[in-house]
């Protein structure tokens, strides 16, 4: 073991939590050290924003995570994907910029978390955006994550239509007034490249109070006596590295956070001990109350060309797509290939929407499709896909009994109180676009599922073999005033240990928003501020 170095803050993790907490830190003149599993620089497909695909099959810049099998899925094992490297998830997710609905934020102090309504984290969600189109005062313009709308064209026009048809009208900025409508999605991402939490990085002016260690995976927290002392990391020549600190904090993320509490003993002393390990504090519900978004989508052959899959099918189509790029003109590159969205609530009385409805240029038989050859199909093609917001379903995620280095994801999609339910209300509502007129003027066949679904039981089955995670996980380590029944409080300090805090996806204790990554970059903006107003 080499000898210890001593920084007045680390940060472990330099995901999007972690970019906003070393930034604001080191900006306010504390010596910070920002650790980070994997490596330091984007890659060209992390960078361009169609290149997500490609991006979350790069293993030296992602997680890959298998969940145990689930019934409610056919027994199928999903796997999880996260970033891993500088931007973290920022730098492989959609891009989808959504900050989610008022009534959620304000639905926090039901779980004894105070200081979390909206009109409070509303500051903090204009300080970290960079707004490129006309907007009100309620958003912002000088942060360091670009904001840009996707233009509108043929097919998000009658996606509009579509809704509007249904009675769902067209919206204009749902990060401004939330609420049901139909709305061309928001991203992350400037006209060229995406923006992602590695932006917070390059603002730090004077990097002398900013020290990075990338490729320096957390191996453990020295936990004694109430406090942290000491993180040990793994250096690159696989010799373990130990760093003090005053104060530490935790960005891993829904999964890998409450992983490192349990290898350093803290969590629920009968799995602990059950692994081996020395109980340091006792904090029965890290690793519990995981919660994800499940989607379903149906997928089309397009009677017009202008579709991500006309990339691989047409050079002329590819080449002019990429000049458009490079003069600034909408163009697929500069997308996801997820153009438009609708917030669509249970019943037309509802006062919040209840699902999230969207419209990819794409069709393919896996989510991660990234040409002919793993599924694209070979025509034009898009698909609606559709997801319950607020699921009930609860998951864990835990060390695994006498082997502390493995791990397993337990998903339980579906299980919760009305969970099955609600996501074949959402699927209705894909059936009712697809047999608005608008759509049908650009449909020239559904090809998934096929014609011979219909019954309930054919649903049911159609879910099972096709429902995909959204890769949105949350409340691991979630906030509330109880220790028993939570991890951190409304601070983001864990109960007990006065020195070491969490301001990732993992404290909150439901989701907030269809998509997470702008509420964790305010979370950790408003935590990091809330940490500074108290020293």
């Amino acid at each position: 073991m080499r000898g210890s170095r001593h920084f007045e803050a680390i940060v472990v993790g330099a995901g999007s939590a972690g970019c906003v907490t070393a930034s604001r830190l080191s900006a306010a003149g504390i010596k910070t050290l920002l650790v980070e599993a994997g490596p330091e620089k984007l890659s060209v497909w992390q960078r361009l924003p169609l290149g997500v695909g490609r991006a979350l099959k790069d293993s030296a810049r992602t997680w890959t995570d298998s969940c145990e099998a689930s019934n409610e899925l056919g027994g199928r094992q999903l796997e999880w994907h996260a970033g891993r490297g500088i931007g973290g998830s920022s730098a492989v997710n959609g891009m989808l910029a959504v900050r989610g609905d008022p009534a959620l934020y304000d639905s926090l102090a039901g779980h004894g978390i105070a200081g979390w309504s909206y009109a409070e984290c509303l500051p903090h969600f204009k300080r970290l955006e960079s707004v490129r189109f006309r907007h009100s005062g309620n958003r912002g313009s000088s942060g360091p994550i670009t904001v840009t709308r996707i233009a509108p064209d043929r097919f998000s026009r009658a996606f509009h239509a579509a809704f509007n048809s249904l009675g769902i009208a067209s919206g204009d900025d749902y990060n401004d007034a939330y609420g049901t409508g139909v709305y061309q999605l928001q991203l992350t991402a400037s006209s060229h490249l995406r923006a992602d939490a590695s932006r917070y990085l390059a603002r730090v002016a004077d990097r002398s109070r900013l020290t990075v260690a990338s490729e320096s995976p957390a191996s453990r927290l020295v936990v004694k006596e109430g406090r942290v002392h000491a993180l040990e990391v793994i250096d690159r020549d696989r010799s373990i590295r130990t760093y003090t600190a005053d104060n530490f904090f935790l960005c891993l993320g829904a999964i890998r956070t409450p992983l490192l509490l349990e290898r350093s003993g803290v969590g629920n002393p009968q799995r602990l001990e059950g692994a081996g390990l020395t109980v340091m504090h006792a904090l029965r519900s890290v690793g519990e109350h995981l919660k994800d978004h499940v989607m379903v989508r149906q997928t089309f052959e397009s009677r017009h060309a202008g579709t991500a899959n006309d990339l691989f099918l047409s050079k002329s189509f590819a080449v002019a797509q990429g000049l458009r790029y490079l003069t600034g003109q909408p163009n697929l590159f500069a997308t996801p290939s997820l153009v438009s969205t609708a917030f669509v609530p249970v019943s037309s009385g509802d006062p919040s929407p209840r699902f999230r409805v969207q419209l990819g240029l794409a069709s393919a038989e896996g989510r991660l499709s990234t040409n002919l050859k793993t599924g694209i199909d070979p025509f034009p093609g898009f698909h609606f896909g559709v997801y319950d917001i607020s699921p009930q379903s609860y998951g864990h995620v835990h060390i695994t009994a006498g082997q502390p280095e493995r791990y397993s994801i337990r998903n339980n999609y579906l299980t919760g109180d009305g969970d099955l339910q609600r996501l074949r209300q959402g699927f209705d509502i894909l059936e009712q676009l697809a047999a608005s007129s608008a759509m049908k003027d650009l449909t020239a066949r559904r090809t998934r599922p096929d014609s011979s679904i219909g019954s309930p039981e054919s649903v049911l089955q159609y879910f099972a073999r096709s429902a995909h995670t959204c890769w949105h996980p949350v409340g691991t380590c979630r906030m509330g005033a109880d220790p028993e029944t939570s991890v951190t409080s409304a601070d983001g300090r864990v109960h007990g240990l006065d020195n070491l805090m969490i301001f990732d996806a993992s404290i909150y204790p439901v989701h907030t928003s269809s998509n997470t990554n702008l509420p964790v970059l305010m979370a950790a903006e408003k935590l990091s501020s809330e940490f500074l107003g108290t020293r």
